[in-house]
């Protein structure tokens, strides 16, 4: 009775939330906080995604991940670049809103390349519960990825579920997160396109004049953002993959 009573509570914050006009980090930090204590996690990870091109645009962190960028190149990699039940696209695709890795929504965790490659041995996290932000027009706006580490239950059904049942008002949340904050920083004056050169071990061997101020206008002071290096391991993830001729 009481975990029932404390999910509703939260899903009423988190749909005030979502229309309070809040800027993106405010809204991040302040949805996630209030998340915690109906879906209790030890990190949490929001990508927001540009919902024409269902690629990541940032991504913010809280919990045991806030500050910990270093393996995101290896992780957009892996998200963009790999098939895989779980991957944010492939659930979008298949019409899941949520997924929990051990509960085993979809695929079996044995097999997620993503937990048993990369979560477990980098960060020590034994099981990821996931979603898929999106709005009532169906647009994709972002996507939520909680863990736990090695020796906690993992997520249940139940939290599955009440994931899942929250996608609508954390989508309109960040939409309006993004579009608040690109309000109150106007548009940036930076000529022409980036272009990088990726070598064969996914390194950057050439950028183009004002490559590096571009990526850095793509990243905000806040201790939230996680930088670049997983947009660019993602969009590399992605242009390997399509050169394999997968979609």
């Amino acid at each position: 009775m009481g975990r029932a009573l404390a999910a509703e509570r939260v899903r009423r914050d988190v749909e005030v939330l979502a229309r309070a006009g809040l800027d993106l980090d405010t809204f991040v930090e302040e949805a996630m906080a209030s998340l915690q204590r109906a879906v209790p996690f030890d990190g949490v990870c929001v990508g927001s995604i540009d919902p024409s091109t269902g690629l990541l645009t940032g991504t913010r962190k809280l919990g045991s991940l806030r500050g910990v960028n270093e393996h995101d190149r290896d992780w957009g990699l892996l998200e963009y670049g790999e098939p895989e039940a779980t991957t944010f696209s492939e659930m979008l695709s298949g019409g899941v809103l949520a997924a929990g890795l051990q509960a085993g929504t979809v695929g079996d965790p044995a097999e997620s390349a993503r937990l048993q490659e990369f979560m477990i041995p980098r960060f020590g996290y034994a099981d990821e519960l996931r979603t898929v932000c999106v709005d009532d027009r169906g647009q994709w706006w972002a996507g939520v990825a909680m863990f736990r580490l090695r020796g906690e239950p993992g997520f249940d059904a139940d939290e599955v579920a009440y994931l899942a049942s929250l996608s609508g008002s954390l989508a309109l949340g960040m939409r309006g997160g993004l579009l608040t904050t690109l309000a109150s920083t106007g548009p940036a004056n930076l000529p022409g396109p980036v272009v990088l050169i990726i070598d064969a071990s996914n390194q950057v061997a050439q950028a183009s004049a004002g490559a590096a101020g571009r990526l850095e206008h793509l990243t905000s002071s806040s201790p939230l953002d996680g930088g670049t290096t997983g947009l660019i391991g993602s969009l590399v993830g992605a242009a390997r993959r399509y050169a394999r001729g997968e979609s």
